[in-house]
């Protein structure tokens, strides 16, 4: 239901916010009462944002068909948008899983409340200041917003056998990088070689959710030690570099979108199956 009072708000702080949505635009609840429309003029002036603006409303109504029993095959089959499929499958799993926090076991309430920040990085992304959004985006929301368990580890958050392999990684980073995956897990010191390396183990850590022991093992054997070393750098550089930031959430979410894609893939596949043999 529309929040009229939220429209009025986000209307009277950010005059034009709302000029020329329609209806059921004003209605998406990624649009109520949030502030990064200071950015634009008027609606017109966002063209890619008013093409995102039901982005967390069909993810919505996939966590709602989760919720409500429906197959993973049935709701593949039923949705494109791999992306949206995964967003909206992941926030289903997490509150099944009681991954979050007492005030927060309403789908609702956390939809809700990521809104704000996801909206702001849609208007980055359609600034061309940021990435696309995807799991990755969602996950740092979740955390920023208090939902999640101080507990809940990647693996668990989201669903099993949507992660991308090490394979499906190095296949993005040579693309990125030029540096193949036998490269980057050699002995190899070479500046660019190691930056690579660096990336492979930020992606299998906050991608995939990988003990440090298996990363360590998939980058050549290295140790544990080696392996928090080349996070804390990434980490650094996330921090003092928003490019650079930008930069590998891109990296991360393109990586996600692999596991996802061929989840997608299978469950389609055997809901064709299924209808083919009644």
């Amino acid at each position: 239901m529309l929040n009229a009072a939220k429209v009025s708000s986000t209307e009277k702080q950010y005059p034009g916010a709302f000029q020329n949505a329609t209806l059921n635009e004003r209605k998406s609840p990624i649009l109520r009462g949030i502030s990064p429309f200071h950015e634009f003029l008027s609606w017109d002036e966002a063209p890619l944002l008013k093409a995102e603006a039901s982005f967390l409303d069909e993810a919505k109504s996939i966590t709602e068909k989760f919720n409500s029993g429906a197959s993973m095959t049935r709701v593949a089959s039923a949705h494109d948008d791999i992306t949206q499929f995964a967003i909206g499958h992941m926030i289903s799993n997490i509150i099944k899983k009681k991954l979050v926090k007492n005030n927060f076991r309403d789908m609702n309430d956390i939809y809700d409340a990521i809104a704000p920040g996801i909206m702001t990085r849609v208007c980055r992304h359609a600034a061309g200041t940021g990435a696309q959004v995807g799991r990755t985006a969602i996950i740092e929301e979740l955390r920023a917003c208090d939902i999640l368990e101080e507990k809940a580890q990647i693996r668990q958050i989201k669903p099993a056998g949507t992660t991308p392999s090490i394979r499906d990684i190095g296949v993005i980073l040579e693309e990125t990088t030029k540096f193949t995956i036998d490269q980057i897990t050699s002995t190899s010191r070479e500046r660019g070689i190691v930056a690579a390396r660096f990336k492979a183990i930020w992606i299998m850590r906050h991608v995939c959710g990988h003990p440090l022991s298996v990363i360590g093992r998939s980058v050549g054997g290295r140790d544990h030690t080696t392996v928090l070393n080349s996070l804390n750098k990434i980490a650094i550089e996330r921090k003092a570099d928003e490019a650079a930031k930008v930069k590998i959430t891109w990296l991360c979410e393109r990586a996600d979108a692999i596991g996802v894609k061929m989840a997608h893939s299978i469950l389609r596949h055997q809901e064709n199956g299924a209808r083919a043999r009644k």
